[in-house]
Parts: C-alpha cells; structure tokens; sequence
C-alpha cells in the first residue's frame, strides 16, 4: 500500500508522523512525504522519499509569517500598503497553487492509496478526496469542539468539579466562536492576520471557497467541525496524544488515541553535555524551537538567570536563541546556555524540566518520568498545561507572571514530590499498555485498502466508526 503523509513543518509536528510512517514502513508500506522545502532533509534523513510543493512559493523556507513580514520589513522604503500587497499576493499564489492542478500533480505523482494529512492541512485534503483519494487526519494538538464538559485545548481552564465549571466552559467556546467570526470575517480582511500558507487553517470562509472549488459541501457538523484552531474535516482521524492526558469527561469521541510515540532513539549530537557536572540535580529550561512568538519569553530567561543563582547547588541547562541573553551579564557558574542540546539524553538524566508545554516534550517528560514544571507560551500550550497538572504529573506558572525565587520554590516542589512521581510512573505504564499504535496502523490500512471507509460523500459519512449517530453524538 502507498501512504503519503502531510504534515506541517516544524519538529512539534513532524514527530508523531515520523515515527508512525516508520511503524507503517516496518509493516512492509511504501511511505513518501508530501513537504514543503523547509522539511524535506528532515524526512530525507530517516530515509523516507519526498515530494515537493510550493517551493517555486516558499522557495527559502518562509514557511514562517514572522520570516515574511521580517523581510518585508528590511525594506524600509516600503509603505504599510505596499508590504501588505506583498503577504496578499503571497497567499493568493499558494491559494492558487491548490486549486489550479499543481498540488493535485503532485499527489498523483506516487499514486497514493491513502492520504494521511496533518488537520492544520485540510486545504490539501480537499484536493486528495478530490482526487477521490481516502484521507486520514493526523491532530497533533488534542484539539476538540465546542462543548460543554471540555474546555479549550487552548484555555488554561481547568476542571473543579463544581457547577460553574459548565458555565466558565461555555463562556471559553463562545469567545473562540466570536474570535472566529471576527478572523473569517470581509470587514477585518485587511489585516491579513491569518492568512498565510502556516496560518489560514483557522480561517473557515478560505475553507469554504477551497472546499467548493474541490467540489466538496460545506456543512458545519458534517463535513467540518470548528475547533480551536479553526475547521477540521470530519474523517477518520488519529490524536497524537494519549487519552490518559485528555480531562475525563463523559464525551463522545470516537477518535483513535496514539501518544506513545517518543523515540529514545533519536539522532541527537551529544552537544555540550560534557560541560555539565553530573553530581548536581540537573533542571532542564526550554521553550522549544519558536520562543521568539512568546510575548513574555524575555521574563522566562531572565527567570531562569536569576533562579540559577539563587540555587547554585543545582545544574541549571537553558535552551535560548542566540543574543536573547544580556551578553554584558555574567552569568552563574552553574548555568550552561546552548540553542540546541540533545534533549533525550538530558532527560534521561534529568531531575526537573521547566517547559513551555508543547505535547511532544510533555510525552517525553512521561516517558524519562521527570517532573515538569510547565510554563505555558501560546497555541495549546496553555490546555496541555491544564492537563498535565490535573493529571498530577507538573505544576504551572503563566509567562507573563514567571520570577526566579517563585521558579525555585516550584522547582524544589516537583524534586521532592513522591505523589507527583507516583503519577508519571502510572500514566507512563497507562501509556504503554493502552495508547499502542496498531489502532492508529488499523485506521489508515482500513482506509487505504477499502477505499470508501474513509471518504466523505454528499449525504453521509460512510466510514464505519463515524455513522451518523456517532457523529451526532460528538456534535451534540
């Protein structure tokens, strides 16, 4: 069976895919990756065959909205106007790219017989049931629907237990219903906010127009569902997530659960891990790989400075940009500063990890059972924050409220908690035991050898998890 996954750059979402396009290529399928250029050596290193889209677009990897508009902005001359029509003109070429038989060449070109797509990617999936190709969807974030037992993956609510608690979740999907309207809306089309080729999956009139043009309906609780971070198209889909982590509500989600995916693995250099004092507790610091859209990223840094200090007894390792630190301040003897170290290998010798909350280095917090300490920056940061600490396995301090001496108190607190060690070896074990990827595997060989289980017709859902009753029940 030929499989062509799609997914989004960027290792927080290439992870998941990787490591279940291996399952499928150790199980004797042909695996190719649809990519933008950014991604292709990272897929070419584990040996996986690629193919291109867009590059002639995004040909210097400006996958990123901040690459475009940092461009544009080194071009001073350029009025506000002019740098606009830019992005525009940006976005409307990729739109065109979709729909105009570019895209839709290159999906022929490995004669798929199911396509796996990243749910930020329905634009492509569009095309591949154009192509009448069976789709599967990947979600990487444990995004839901509006509801009223599961707040949003993006809201730092969590669940008390108390009445309130069904109003408060309301109020948080009414205000994504509004932030929705008002993105898609022609009166705000001048920002251009959200539209470019990494952003305009949260834009549902762009899902319209691309869905019409691919010949496919646009019902709201049929063909799409709104979540957080805009439409995803109702067919079989696979969470990246455990369903230990997701809160425990009476919901009906028919969905296949898959989080244990970490890699123990994976091609790391060892970087400087020989500078590190092993006789010292060591405390991971990391914001991952985008730390420059985080608002409050600054007041972390300086955070984890001012904590190093006030605990010299402790090995303190920050990942941070170049030139995010003051190069003018010297800094504690028992703090060492990299853009990179090898994150599984510290893990493995970890006592604490102070994160921003991304779903991949939680699962691999679980997986070395360290104690995390998550400090949340954006996207669904926030909610897998919420999560984790209802789980028992982290605590939480919001960016924008992050201090050193506040640091080290819950630093201390998660070394020294046997409760919340006694969790991570529990849901490590629940992992293990119940989130196997043969489910996942099951799901996308259904799709691929029974070509109508996983495609969406014009008056019903066919595929056999997904009947009507089932998809009203999660779309209550």
């Amino acid at each position: 069976m030929n499989v062509l996954f799609n997914v989004m750059s960027g290792r927080g979402h290439t992870q998941a895919g990787l490591r279940l396009a291996s399952e499928l290529r150790a199980k004797g399928h042909q695996v190719t990756f649809l990519c933008w250029q950014d991604a292709v050596e990272e897929f070419r290193v584990e040996g996986f065959s690629t193919v291109l889209y867009a590059e002639n677009i995004l040909p210097d990897s400006t996958t990123c909205p901040a690459s475009t508009e940092g461009a544009a902005a080194q071009h001073l001359s350029d009025s506000v106007a002019s740098r606009q029509l830019k992005k525009e003109t940006l976005f409307e070429s990729y739109l065109d790219h979709i729909v105009n038989g570019e895209l839709d060449s290159r999906i022929k070109s490995v004669s798929p017989d199911v396509f796996v797509f990243d749910s930020f990617l329905w634009a492509n999936a569009l095309r591949a049931q154009f192509l009448g190709i069976p789709v599967v969807s990947l979600s990487i974030p444990m995004a839901f629907r509006a509801n009223t037992k599961i707040p949003p993956v993006t809201s730092a609510r969590k669940l008390s237990g108390k009445v309130v608690d069904q109003c408060a979740i309301c109020f948080d999907w009414l205000k994504l219903e509004v932030r929705n309207f008002c993105i898609s809306s022609p009166l705000l089309w001048f920002s251009r906010q959200y539209r470019h080729p990494s952003r305009f999956h949260h834009l549902t009139s762009v899902y319209g127009q691309l869905a019409k043009q691919s010949g496919r309906s646009a019902r709201r609780n049929h063909d799409y569902v709104l979540t957080e971070f805009g439409p995803r198209l109702c067919v079989p889909e696979i969470v990246c997530a455990p369903r230990d982590l997701q809160f425990a509500a009476n919901v009906t989600d028919p969905r296949v659960y898959w989080g244990n995916y970490v890699d123990q693995n994976r091609r790391e250099s060892q970087g400087r891990t020989v500078d590190l004092d092993p006789d010292k507790p060591w405390v991971y610091c990391s914001l991952g790989t985008e730390s420059q859209f985080y608002p409050h990223a600054k007041k972390f840094f300086r955070a984890i400075v001012e904590a190093s200090r006030l605990k010299p007894e402790w090995q303190w390792i920050l990942s941070a940009p170049d030139g995010v630190l003051d190069s003018s301040q010297q800094l504690p003897e028992n703090l060492q500063v990299s853009n990179w170290w090898p994150q599984i290998q510290i893990l493995k010798n970890a006592t604490v990890m102070v994160t921003y909350g991304g779903i991949n280095s939680i699962l691999e917090g679980v997986e070395f059972e360290v104690p995390m300490v998550i400090v949340p920056g954006a996207r669904d940061q926030p909610g897998n924050a919420a999560r984790a600490e209802s789980s028992g396995i982290a605590q939480t301090i919001p960016m924008r409220k992050i201090r050193g001496t506040a640091l080290v108190s819950v630093v201390q607190h998660c070394a020294q908690s046997q409760s919340m060690q006694k969790c991570l070896t529990q849901i490590r074990a629940s992992i293990h035991q119940n989130s196997v990827v043969q489910p996942a595997i099951d799901l996308i060989e259904s799709a691929g050898l029974n070509p109508l289980s996983g495609t969406l017709n014009s008056d019903r859902l066919v595929y056999r998890k997904w009947g009507r009753r089932e998809l009203n029940e999660w779309n209550p």
